[in-house]
């Protein structure tokens, strides 16, 4: 039984931004942040994710946010089993083994 109110399925997907959390010093990836909404909602400020991807990651890597910088990515372009870091000079993504 189809509901109307439900018949567009795009709908009900969650928007999401993606950020790495790296060392500021080695370019060392040290978290992966996501933050989901739900599309009725709006989108979370730019500032707000990334201050929040910091304080997280600090937390978790157990280091002083001043040295984290956050990097908006893609995640599902990211190819899985790679390891990455941030080369500082260009502030880009890339494969470690490069």
């Amino acid at each position: 039984m189809s509901h109307e109110s439900h018949s567009d399925p795009s709908r009900w997907e969650l928007r999401h931004s993606d950020r790495i959390v790296y060392d500021k010093a080695t370019g060392e990836v040290v978290h992966v942040h996501q933050v989901l909404w739900r599309p009725d909602r709006e989108a979370p400020s730019t500032s707000v994710i990334d201050t929040d991807a910091r304080r997280v990651a600090a937390k978790v890597a157990q280091r002083d946010e001043h040295t984290l910088e956050v990097l908006p990515v893609e995640l599902e372009a990211l190819e899985r089993n790679t390891t990455y870091v941030v080369d500082l000079r260009t502030k880009k993504l890339i494969n470690k083994a490069s």
